[in-house]
């Protein structure tokens, strides 16, 4: 059975629309982290 890893990214001051245009807030260095650990 294949395990999913899963990660909780609390963005503060950011609603979920604002990560879809706003680059600035978008935690690219933490995802880039988890995916690297995980893939």
């Amino acid at each position: 059975m294949l395990q999913r890893r899963q990660k909780m990214i609390t963005v503060e001051r950011a609603s979920h629309t604002d990560l879809y245009d706003q680059v600035n807030v978008i935690p690219f260095e933490e995802m880039d982290r988890f995916i690297k650990e995980n893939m």
